[in-house]
């Protein structure tokens, strides 16, 4: 029996360990999934004239519910860019309008932005803030299950691995008899 408990032992710390670098090591799976490489090509394709590709681009950035906010913020810029050069003011207008509304205190940069652009930052941001404010809806983080499976399973371990470590273990020898070991107590200490 008392090999048993031992064995039992083992296993718990093996798979609390197992369980540990799983969770460390393990690259993140709920994240930000980004597209930096997109938004590069992108702003090439913006520059070089080519509407069309940038705005694909940036569409296809922009449906990526985990998009990190930085990101999220330069797409919205960049398209917003991109709608008023082909002179389509109303899509520019809704990306203009997404941006602020996704970064409220977004200021164009007077240097590297057109003066359209910039005009139609201040015309959106006085246009929203004499609206109602509509709280925009927050959405939960999208969580995949094999993270929740883990978080489960480590609970699990680590509750039957510390129950395990209270009890004892087992460590108190059920029969004397020829390999039976006894386990002493620590010595005492020298109180101060």
């Amino acid at each position: 029996m008392q090999w048993r408990a031992g064995m039992l032992r083992r296993t718990l710390i093996r798979a609390l360990a197992l369980y540990i670098v799983a969770y460390v090591a393990a690259p993140p799976i709920v994240g930000a999934v980004g597209c930096s490489e997109e938004l590069a090509k992108a702003e090439q394709s913006y520059h070089k004239g080519q509407f069309e590709e940038a705005i694909a681009l940036l569409e296809g950035c922009l449906d990526k519910p985990d998009l990190p906010r930085a990101e999220r913020r330069a797409a919205y810029r960049l398209l917003g860019l991109t709608y008023l050069a082909q002179d389509f003011r109303d899509k520019a207008r809704t990306a203009v309008k997404q941006l602020l509304q996704l970064v409220p205190d977004y200021q164009p940069d007077l240097d590297q932005d057109p003066p359209p652009f910039v005009s139609m930052v201040n015309d959106v941001r006085a246009e929203l803030s004499t609206a109602p404010a509509i709280p925009a809806p927050v959405s939960k983080p999208h969580r995949k299950p094999i993270k929740k499976i883990l978080i489960i399973a480590g609970t699990i371990l680590t509750g039957g691995l510390l129950a395990v470590v209270l009890s004892g273990g087992g460590n108190e020898p059920t029969a004397q008899g020829p390999g039976a070991t006894t386990i002493s107590p620590p010595p005492d200490l020298p109180e101060r």
